[in-house]
């Protein structure tokens, strides 16, 4: 918490930094049980950095539709770059990147895309975000999606 504030506090800084395409931490993870104080933690942040909390969940970007799971990845990413600085809490996010392993046939190359709409939307990402992501089955997570924390 302390390292993640006083990076994002020294504005003046940051904006120097990012010139030189020089971020601060832009990504957390938080797992736990139910109840454990993910989204309290998220909450926490958004308060101490006088931004707002901007909670996206996961079932309400994955489709059943051929193309839809990826298209709403994009259209939150869309209106999040318009609507910045905050925190982003991707929360379920479990439900987006299950683990091809455990799930086998049933991830769907939807939910690949969507993954893939996200990672290289974060890699080009130069607003003032911080993106949370949040889940109660991190042993349920896709390794590959793991391995970007």
């Amino acid at each position: 918490q302390k390292i993640v504030l006083g990076q994002w506090r020294k504005t003046e800084i940051l904006k120097e930094l990012r010139k030189f395409g020089i971020h601060p931490i832009r990504q957390l993870f938080f797992f736990g049980p139910p109840g454990n104080g993910k989204t309290s933690a998220a909450s926490y942040l958004a308060s101490e950095l006088g931004v707002p909390l901007y909670r996206v969940r996961g079932e309400m970007i994955v489709s059943s539709y051929h193309g839809q799971t990826a298209h709403r990845m994009g259209e939150a990413l869309d209106w999040l770059r318009c609507h910045s600085p905050a925190v982003v809490l991707f929360d379920e996010i479990e439900t987006l990147f299950e683990s091809r392993q455990l799930a086998g046939h049933n991830v769907s190359q939807e939910r690949h895309a969507a993954m893939a709409t996200l990672w290289q939307a974060l890699d080009r990402w130069s607003e003032p975000h911080l993106f949370i992501f949040a889940t109660n089955m991190e042993s349920k997570m896709d390794a590959a999606m793991m391995s970007r924390f």
